[in-house]
This record gives structure tokens, C-alpha cells and sequence, in this order.
């Protein structure tokens, strides 16, 4: 809910950093009570739904952390610049805190962000190309439904084979990476 304000700055008006909090407040303080609950429902008794719990917190978070930073225009102040950039570290930081401390999760949930990445890159490239418009317009009408949800289903299944391709590979680099921070930390 990013206010029309931020969308209608010029050259002439920059956005402050005090403007950008009052027209997103909502939205700020949604994302922290989500980084929150991300950290307390890992202390639900049962692992597996506080993993589960905690990973679709941390996925609400940041799909509020996105919008956010979609209202964030060219023309900002130094303030609300550098907040931007704060703002990003923080959140990857605290994504990364969570995938170590919480990395048995990604073993086996790794998937379900590489396959919305993946469906989303080829959905993303379908519409920038127009291919579906392509292809169905030499399509007879009375069969060009049918084939668009066969197109769209085909497009899932191979998303979901290449993020199945990828997930052993990228898991196995996500380890390494984790276990050197751990050692690291030990020191």
C-alpha cells in the first residue's frame, strides 16, 4: 500500500526520509511484526511446524520488504538512500542468520523458493516476448484455451524438474558456505 506520494516525485521534490516513513508506517511495522513472529514461532514445541511456521513468516516478510522498496523512487533524499541500503543489509542479514541457524529447513524446503524463482523467470520472459500470443494466434479459437492451460502446465512441470535439477548442487554449495561461517564464528 505504498502511497501515490512516493510514485509522484520529480526532479524537483525529493522524497525525505521522514516523508517515506509516514506514508509506509504501516507497512514498516508489518514487516517487523513478521521478522518477529519468524523468530517466536521457532519456539513452538513441535520442530515441524515451527520451521514451517518460521519459513512462511520469513516469505511474508519478505514480500513486505519488496514492497517497501518498490515505493523507494530515483529521487530520494541522501537520508532516505541511505536507509534503503541500511535497510537492505539488514534484511539480508538477518536472512542469512536464519538460514544458518535454521539451515536443516533449506535441505528439504529449498525447493519451494527455486521453483517460484524459476516459474517466475519463465512466466517473466513469456510476457516480455509475448509468446503465448505468438503461438496461439495461429491457433483456431475454439482450441486456444485448452492449449494456453496445457502451455502454462508444461511451463510448471519443467520449472519444477530444473528446481529439482538444481536443489542437491545449490544445497551442498548453501552448506559449505553456512559451515564456513560457523567455523568462522568459533574462532
Amino acid at each position: 500500500m505504498i502511497e501515490e506520494k512516493n510514485s509522484q516525485a520529480t526532479k524537483e521534490t525529493k522524497i525525505s526520509l521522514r516523508q517515506f516513513i509516514e506514508n509506509n508506517q504501516r507497512l514498516i511495522t508489518t514487516m517487523g511484526v513478521f521478522f518477529a513472529l519468524t523468530i517466536y514461532s521457532t519456539s513452538i514445541p513441535i520442530k515441524q511446524i515451527a520451521l514451517a511456521l518460521s519459513f512462511l513468516f520469513m516469505t511474508c516478510s519478505f514480500l513486505i520488504w519488496m514492497e517497501v522498496l518498490s515505493g523507494i523512487t530515483d529521487y530520494t533524499s541522501w537520508s532516505l538512500h541511505w536507509f534503503q541500503i541500511a535497510l537492505l543489509w539488514a534484511f539480508l542479514a538477518f536472512s542469512f542468520y536464519w538460514y544458518i541457524e535454521y539451515r536443516t529447513i533449506w535441505r528439504y524446503l529449498l525447493f519451494i523458493p527455486l521453483f517460484s524463482f524459476i516459474s517466475w523467470s519463465f512466466m517473466a520472459i513469456m510476457k516480455r516476448y509475448r509468446l503465448f500470443e505468438r503461438v496461439l494466434v495461429i491457433v483456431p479459437e475454439k482450441i486456444r484455451r485448452p492449449i494456453h492451460i496445457s502451455m502454462g502446465i508444461v511451463l510448471i512441470l519443467i520449472s519444477a524438474e530444473v528446481a529439482f535439477l538444481i536443489m542437491p548442487s545449490l544445497n551442498s554449495i548453501l552448506g559449505r558456505i553456512a559451515d564456513s561461517f560457523i567455523s568462522w564464528g568459533k574462532k
